[in-house]
């Protein structure tokens, strides 16, 4: 699992941006500076990019099969 690293513009994912966040599961960068300084920070700390990595496949694994899920719920209230 890798660290997962983004910029302000999350508009498109702002939802799952704000999950990893709160799970710690990712970085948020504002600019150039902080992009490099967090960069240097996880190749020089791999607990720490190892954590942001495994927290961040944590993440996406318990969203796995929600489209299934959503679609379950519709077809049984359908019924």
């Amino acid at each position: 699992s890798k660290p997962i690293l983004f910029g302000p513009n999350v508009f498109n994912f702002a939802e799952i941006s704000t999950d990893l966040l709160e799970q710690n599961g990712a970085i948020q960068v504002s600019n150039a500076d902080d992009l490099f300084k967090s960069i240097t920070v996880l190749l020089t700390d791999t607990k720490t990019a190892k954590t942001l990595g495994n927290n961040a496949n944590q993440y996406f694994q318990s969203k796995q099969g929600a489209v299934n899920k959503l679609i379950e719920q519709v077809r049984l209230s359908l019924h």
